[in-house]
């Protein structure tokens, strides 16, 4: 299941890369809106017949707090800087989000809700970190010379 999960991730990256390119007019950030509100409305129809709702459990602060957050965070400012980022850069590179949006989930989870981070979790932590840094590495260098190559020439005019 996880290596056909990945599989579809993946087709669905370069695919995306393939509609950026065929779009080239319209932002990012535009086609992940399209997408984020046509997913939105099929998954409240689907939790409608498959979910047991319970308001109580849906207006308490803990709730509201976390909606807010995954759709703020997690959906309009992390997919959007994916689709810039698959529009920017490789296939690859956007695909570090994956691994580094569940750390900021568990710190947000140890700040907000006193969640308790074990020993295990620090070294699992750093493991993504440095994972994720050194698949990256050569795009992470591209990036700083582009980045340090325009300063320069900002520099000098």
């Amino acid at each position: 299941a996880i290596i056909l999960g990945e599989t579809f991730y993946a087709s669905g990256t370069i695919y995306t890369k393939h509609v950026i390119q065929t779009f080239e007019t319209t932002s990012p950030i535009a086609l992940n809106a399209a997408q984020m509100m046509h997913g939105g409305i099929l998954l409240i129809l689907l939790s409608l017949f498959t979910e047991n709702i319970q308001l109580h459990y849906l207006i308490s602060p803990a709730s509201i707090g976390s909606l807010l957050y995954l759709t703020i965070v997690g959906s309009m400012i992390g997919h959007s800087i994916y689709y810039w980022l698959v529009s920017r850069t490789n296939p690859v590179f956007p695909s570090t989000w994956l691994y580094i949006s569940p750390l900021i989930a568990v710190m947000l989870g140890v700040i907000f809700y006193q969640e308790y981070i074990s020993w295990l979790t620090g070294i699992g932590t750093l493991t993504i970190i440095v994972g994720t840094i050194l698949v990256n590495f050569e795009t992470l260098q591209k990036l700083h010379w582009k980045k340090r190559a325009v300063i320069q020439d900002i520099s000098r005019s």
